[in-house]
């Protein structure tokens, strides 16, 4: 009976390991909240009425690179993290960024 139990115990201190090193680290997490922030401020940009607003965005846009970043960022994250939290969001995220 005491066998058993430390087993249990065993195997459970065992998943807990596990399941913690296959936690994303918080640098993956921001390569991808990054790419999305800059996307949805992209998309954003197209939205705002034709002004200076408008024309500071896209010139931050333009000069920043962000088309570059955003994939870069996706590309790194889908790497570091195949399977990880956002793994699935980022893959469409990718593929429409590329589009």
């Amino acid at each position: 009976m005491l066998f058993r139990a430390i087993m249990i115990c065993l195997a459970v201190l065992m998943v807990g390991a596990l399941v913690s090193c296959a936690s994303e680290a918080p640098e993956t997490q921001k390569l991808f909240t990054d790419a999305k922030q800059m996307w949805d401020e992209l998309n954003r940009a197209f939205t705002l009425e034709k002004g200076q607003a408008r024309i500071d965005l896209m010139g931050k846009i333009l000069n920043e690179e962000w088309d570059v970043k955003i994939i870069t960022n996706l590309e790194a994250y889908l790497k570091a993290a195949p399977t990880g939290k956002f793994a699935s969001e980022a893959t469409a995220l990718l593929s429409e960024a590329k589009n």
